[in-house]
């Protein structure tokens, strides 16, 4: 097949892939090329390199080969059901529908990529830690998918920054802070050299994740500076995710620092938030630490 024949294809599945990821050409470029080099591959004006087309498949999670089959997007669709399906019990915390979920993937071929990899692996992690209550081995998993050479390049995956954020988390779960710092540090390094391609859902985890070890530490002085990064980070981008938590972990700091009338305010806005995602749980539970926040300020007076 000439260049001339294969163009239009990886002008097509490009596009299509980076848009099915919701990843933005300056996203994908980052690190890589240009915004306007990525316009013109996908508009068929120009053949991307070999290095260039590599980098892409690294950083899309894809084989290099997809580029020239249309026959993959077929993978994709597949791929996309099963991350809807694990995403949808994870937010039910249903960790044992994601273990079957993945047990009945094992060996599907459609699961071969790096990207699938590593998004199954941090969910056998996950399942590991909350299921079987090991951490020791939730977090073998997770330093597994984190051990490539991909990252001396920069091409940096989603599930990477996912990974990093899990490991501190556990560690931080499990009142190891010393542990868990270096991790969360790592990832605050990749988002600042790489702010491009990064998610926003997750850099939005690993502000709450942060703010949270701050707080089980007893480190109070930082949480108020990072909690307004990641509540100015949702409201940029019309996100729910997180920002109820955000505004939540800020008023306990400030209640921690005796700022009782700030404190009840945010804690009132976290409401407004966890009212809009129905989430009655969290709403029932903040009106009970407000509750207790107006009483403990009428005793201090």
């Amino acid at each position: 097949m000439n260049t001339e024949n294969l163009l239009p294809k990886i002008a097509l599945n490009l596009r299509e892939l980076r848009k099915f990821q919701k990843i933005s050409q300056k996203r994908l470029a980052e690190g890589i090329c240009t915004q306007s080099y990525i316009s013109m591959i996908e508009k068929g004006e120009i053949s991307p390199s070999a290095t260039i087309l590599h980098a892409f498949a690294i950083r899309l999670g894809v084989d290099i080969n997809y580029f020239f089959d249309v026959q993959e997007n077929l993978m994709y669709q597949y791929q996309d059901e099963l991350i809807k399906l694990i995403k949808e019990a994870r937010y039910k915390n249903d960790y044992a529908e994601i273990r079957q979920l993945l047990k009945r993937q094992e060996q599907n071929p459609f699961m071969s990529s790096t990207k699938m990899q590593k998004f199954m692996n941090y969910h056998k992690a996950l399942c590991c830690y909350f299921l079987d209550h090991d951490a020791k081995k939730a977090i073998e998993i997770l330093n597994q998918t984190l051990s490539t050479d991909e990252h001396t390049q920069g091409l940096y995956h989603s599930e990477d920054i996912e990974a990093l954020v899990a490991i501190a988390s556990i560690h931080t779960e499990e009142e190891k802070w010393s542990e868990a710092k270096p991790y969360f540090l790592q990832a605050f390094d990749i988002v600042k050299r790489y702010p491009a391609a990064i998610k926003v859902q997750t850099m939005q985890k690993i502000y709450y994740n942060y703010i949270r070890l701050l707080y089980q530490s007893g480190s109070y002085t930082e949480i108020i500076q990072l909690a307004n990064k990641g509540i100015n980070l949702c409201k940029e981008n019309d996100s729910l995710y997180l920002h109820g938590q955000l505004l939540y972990y800020k008023a306990l700091t400030l209640n921690k620092l005796e700022r009782f009338d700030e404190a009840i305010i945010f804690l009132e806005k976290a409401i407004m938030v966890f009212s809009v995602q129905e989430n009655k749980q969290l709403v029932d539970y903040t009106r009970k630490i407000i509750t207790k926040f107006k009483d403990i300020e009428k005793s201090n007076r």
